[in-house]
């Protein structure tokens, strides 16, 4: 049981590895015997985090190869669909979702948080491609309500959670993350999540002032940079703007290594979701500075409102989220429930898949079932070979015309020798198709339902016509080679005639 993974793997996002990690060990629980392949940006710094085969995400041959012999594609999670952060991303994602469904492979989108999508194009292709995935998990109410704006009607909209509630922080934290415990000594710790947004330029001198506060409070100031390096210089610009002291965690760190940092807070200010998602799912009470509505949106599930920009506001915001217990409490109960939602994600993508159906069994028939059935195989017979001799006398009759206009003449000759490729090709194929379809077509004609019959030939048209697509393709490309192979010898017009003849014939 293979399964492709497609999203924004391998670039060193925490959020994205942890979802990563969520996915394929929920899915593992489940179904021990599945396998996965990633689409990564780094498919070696993938495999040495995750023990998992990966592959360049932008190999277009590996990709090919990867969907059309897997089982599933998984797109997700994360906030891949949006087109805020760049124009490319959106188009990319949903081209991988276009290509497994061409080939006609079960599609889930995991857990999806969609959107921002603001361009017409981007709206337009998700509209188109998402109405023919299978399955659709979200992990809020706001990106249901953007993809029913958009138009997307036919998949089912399920509401689950992020994934990363699925995991849990390690009992002992690892031995690059130890050395750092040991420096920070005993004072309660609040963690910072920052990252570079352009909007919200001028954010770092007031959320220093509110850092400084609640240092001098006793709390020790520790900036956990969630896209490494990405998010270190940002840390620094808050940082510089201090007065008090901070530590900047200037290495990068597993998903483990965030969850059990993160568990080992008093508090957190997040502006990357994922270093909210942590720490909820860890029990550790946060607050979050919004520069996207995912963040908003993630607040609002536990009754939050994002942080003021005005310093004062901030402070008093935070204050009150340190000192609710029943609040506390409260963030605490949510998590727990959006831990369990979390696991349906992957009970949800593994009922896409179905085993291949085992072959039909003989069965004993009595005389009467005999005697109909050799009746049906007659007519058979007889209709095939009407067919078959129609299509003898058809090929007969083109014969004679060709001749009576062209005579025998070199064009004769190249049209006869260029026309047995595709002949060729159409005999073999066919006779292949024939031979592995059509026991596996009486099967689900006789055992299985009209849908799983018409799942099949959808999916057996699909791969016919994306094979006929390359072949026909390649052909057209390497035309003049062909030509030379099938009619050594000629040249000037006459070759010229045989490459247009192939190129023609291929189609």
């Amino acid at each position: 049981m293979k399964i492709v993974l497609s999203g924004y793997y391998g670039f060193d996002n925490a959020g994205d590895e942890a979802l990563l990690a969520a996915i394929t060990s929920s899915i593992k629980k489940l179904e021990p015997r599945a396998e996965f392949v990633v689409f990564s940006g780094s498919p070696r710094r993938t495999f040495l985090l995750h023990k998992i085969k990966a592959v360049y995400y932008m190999n277009p041959l590996l990709v090919f190869w990867h969907l059309l012999t897997s089982d599933l594609l998984i797109s997700g999670g994360g906030s891949i669909f949006q087109d805020i952060t760049s124009s490319r991303s959106l188009p990319y994602y949903i081209s991988i979702v276009a290509l497994a469904k061409l080939m006609g492979k079960p599609v889930i989108f995991y857990a999806q948080g969609v959107g921002p999508i603001d361009r017409p194009f981007s709206r337009w292709l998700m509209r188109l491609i998402a109405n023919k995935v299978d399955l659709i998990t979200l992990r809020d109410e706001q990106s249901a309500e953007l993809l029913q704006e958009i138009g997307v009607i036919r998949p089912p909209l399920i509401i689950t959670a992020d994934p990363v509630f699925y995991l849990t922080a390690p009992e002992e934290a690892s031995e690059s993350l130890l050395p750092l415990l040991q420096e920070l000594g005993e004072k309660p710790l609040l963690g910072v999540a920052v990252r570079k947004w352009l909007p919200l330029e001028g954010y770092q001198e007031k959320l220093a002032l509110v850092l400084d506060n609640l240092a001098r409070q006793g709390y020790q100031i520790i900036f956990i940079p969630m896209a490494y390096p990405e998010d270190v210089p940002e840390s620094r610009r808050v940082a510089e703007h201090m007065q008090e002291s901070a530590v900047i965690i200037d290495l990068p760190l597993s998903s483990d290594d965030h969850l059990a940092l993160i568990s080992r807070l008093d508090f957190m200010i997040g502006m990357r979701l994922h270093a909210l998602i942590f720490a909820a799912n860890t029990g550790v009470t946060f607050a979050g500075i919004s520069y996207d509505p995912k963040i908003d949106a993630f607040l609002k599930v536990f009754g939050q409102l994002p942080l003021s920009s005005d310093p004062e506001l901030m402070q008093q915001e935070v204050g009150v989220l340190l000192e609710d217990q029943q609040l506390q409490e409260q963030m605490r109960h949510k998590a727990d429930h959006l831990c369990r939602q979390s696991a349906d994600n992957a009970r949800l993508a593994l009922s896409l898949l179905k085993e291949t159906p085992p072959p039909a069994e003989p069965v004993e028939e009595n005389e009467p079932q005999v005697g109909i059935q050799e009746q049906e195989t007659g007519k058979t017979f007889i209709g095939v070979s009407v067919v078959i001799f129609l299509a003898k006398l058809l090929g007969f009759v083109r014969e004679i015309v060709f001749a009576s206009i062209f005579g025998t003449s070199i064009i004769t000759d190249i049209f006869q020798t260029i026309f047995s490729l595709p002949n060729l090709l159409f005999s073999s194929i066919g006779t292949a198709l024939s031979a592995i379809n059509i026991p596996n077509l009486t099967y689900y004609i006789t055992h299985g339902s009209r849908e799983e019959r018409n799942r099949y030939i959808s999916r057996l048209y699909a791969q016919v016509s994306l094979w006929g697509t390359i072949i026909t393709l390649l052909g057209i490309i390497i035309a003049p080679t062909l030509a030379r192979l099938l009619a050594p010898g000629i040249e000037g017009e006459a070759a010229k005639i045989a490459v247009l003849l192939t190129r023609i014939m291929l189609p």
